[in-house]
């Protein structure tokens, strides 16, 4: 030991950083967290998933909208390449357009110069359960 023992009485003058990790190295190992603490973090835990859910279950909802959509567009561009290969709509088949989803496709009102092409799915939000494209493009939810 040297002389800067005994002038600090004893004591080693040891570097800031150092007596702070022996500081924390041997703090009292019987803390932990109380019940309240681990309460509260449950709590917001729990909040947090609820939002999330929540947030799943609406992106769902758009999903299927969007999905309907798109499947409708789709089947009206097959009915205007028909219509514009044979001057007329009549004889458009609805087997040749692609649904996704448990999308069930309706194409009613058929004449030589109109059509209208609906898709239904029943997992979709109340009142956007049938999404109905016409000929001039017009879009409407049922």
């Amino acid at each position: 030991m040297g002389l800067s023992f005994f002038l600090h009485g004893g004591r080693i003058n040891r570097p800031f950083f150092i007596r702070i990790r022996i500081t924390l190295f041997y703090a009292n190992r019987n803390t932990g967290f109380t019940f309240i603490e681990l309460l509260i973090v449950i709590v917001i835990i729990a909040i947090l998933a609820s939002i999330a859910i929540l947030y799943y279950i609406d992106l769902r909802a758009l999903a299927i909208e969007s999905t309907m959509l798109s499947d409708a567009r789709n089947c009206a561009s097959k009915a205007e390449a028909w219509g514009a290969h044979r001057n007329t709509y009549v004889g458009f088949n609805a087997n040749e357009c692609v649904v996704t989803h448990n999308n069930s496709l309706i194409v009613a009102n058929v004449t030589t110069s109109t059509y209208s092409i609906s898709v239904r799915n029943p997992s979709a939000r109340t009142n956007r359960t049938v999404c109905t494209i016409d000929n001039t493009g017009q879009i409407s939810w049922q």
